[in-house]
């Protein structure tokens, strides 16, 4: 199998980041950043949850992790759903005043 290698070495690094993959080495990395951002995410939510250590090697860590990723989950959706109500230009309620209006993402 044929793969790609990229590597970047930034200023303030200790050394340069090398990533594998198949994808053409343009894209290569940009993935690999985004991939990074997620998995930073998760680790700062997992430390703002007090279980930044959790692997799930026990019954408890497992249900925290589970926990974790039913909540990523709900708010995903939320997120998702209000996300495509604004983008094909429909209705959405407006807090409190019990009517809807028409939005779009700047509003």
């Amino acid at each position: 199998m044929e793969v790609n290698l990229v590597g970047v070495w930034r200023e303030g690094m200790r050394e340069a980041l090398w990533v594998m993959g198949n994808l053409p080495p343009e894209e290569l990395l940009g993935v690999y950043e985004e991939r990074m951002k997620i998995e930073e995410g998760f680790r700062d939510l997992k430390g703002h949850m007090g279980f930044s250590g959790v692997m799930s090697k026990g019954w408890e860590a497992m249900e925290k992790t589970l926990a974790l990723v039913a909540l990523a989950y709900g708010v995903g959706l939320l997120v998702g759903e209000e996300a495509r109500r604004r983008l094909k230009g429909g209705a959405r309620r407006e807090g409190g005043s019990g009517g809807y209006t028409r939005g779009s993402l700047s509003s």
